[in-house]
């Protein structure tokens, strides 16, 4: 299975995320504790950044190689059907080749992506400790004012979560390609046959990789979606106190109509994003497609061992 993978960047800015997080440590804690919250976040801020960059410095690795190794499985299915069969036999070992190096640049994008991972759930969980704090304070807040305020440092906390959210979303997101090029051929030797087994053994076990990465986004969305929803709950209670008008998000920034924010594709255009729901509903459509693929490489791999065997 072919993996692709688009680029995101990192869509959060440290100067409102910082001085919303300081705002509410200063106003509603203690100075031990504003400072305690603030350094918190901003350390998880400056590792996440940083692994960030190093995440995509080894997708970049991989992108290029991950060409090179489609170009020459093009290379291979035109030569075979031009019957060019030093040219095809060449482009078949540089695909295997390829394959190889590709291995080891996905082992080390898999390092970096949980590295990435990890400093991402630990800024989010910094995030999460304000945003119950806050909430906490905001059950217990006697006047409007005070609810005014810590509704829109809430909101703002959690517009800063759901960036961090989609550059999540934006990673690894596998499209399935089956290769129907990789097929039996009557010219094939022994040794070919062998070649274009591994190859599709190797996609096979990149589809468990594509597949356990599924299955972590979908678990990662549905717990934040249920946290999101708890919280939600208490900000709207506190807002039926009275006509409260809050800041949402960054300064500057408000969700478009209906809550469902949008986002500007290649034509310029503002499009809404998905909801959560349906993207844990694509990503299961998308797991069983990648099921299926894993299922025909190892049936195809198995073919070729069978004439690998009738003709030896």
């Amino acid at each position: 299975m072919n993996v692709r993978r688009r680029f995101c960047r990192a869509s959060c800015s440290a100067g409102w995320r910082g001085a919303a997080v300081l705002m509410a440590a200063l106003l509603f804690s203690g100075p031990a504790a504003a400072q305690q919250a603030g350094d918190q976040v901003a350390d998880r801020d400056l590792l996440y950044r940083s692994a960030r960059s190093q995440h995509d410095a080894a997708l970049a690795a991989w992108s290029v190689v991950e060409k090179q190794w489609n170009d020459a499985v093009d290379a291979h299915a035109q030569a075979r059907r031009t019957g060019d069969t030093p040219r095809r036999d060449a482009a078949l070992v540089r695909a295997l080749d390829l394959a190889q190096e590709l291995d080891r640049l996905e082992r080390r994008v898999k390092d970096e992506r949980a590295v990435l991972n990890s400093a991402r759930n630990n800024f989010m969980a910094a995030l999460d400790g304000r945003i119950d704090g806050l909430t906490r304070q905001l059950a217990a807040a006697r006047t409007p004012a005070d609810r005014a305020n810590l509704t829109a440092l809430i909101r703002n906390l959690e517009n800063e979560q759901s960036d961090l959210e989609e550059d999540a979303q934006g990673q690894a997101v596998p499209v399935v390609v089956y290769f129907p090029a990789i097929q039996f051929d009557m010219r094939d030797t022994p040794q070919t046959l062998g070649y274009k087994a591994q190859l599709l053994r190797s996609k096979a076990e990149q589809s468990d990789s594509a597949m356990a990465h599924i299955d972590r986004e979908i678990e990662r969305i549905d717990r934040q979606l249920r946290r999101s929803r708890n919280a939600q709950s208490l900000v709207t209670g506190v807002e039926r106190f009275g006509d409260i008008q809050v800041p949402v998000g960054a300064p500057n920034r408000r969700p478009p109509p209906g809550d469902v924010r949008a986002r500007t594709d290649s034509t310029g255009v503002a499009r809404p994003e998905m909801t959560p729901q349906q993207l844990i509903a694509e990503l299961r459509l998308l797991r069983v497609q990648v099921q299926e693929a894993k299922r025909q490489f190892l049936q195809r791999a198995e073919t070729f061992d069978g004439l690998i065997r009738s003709i030896g």
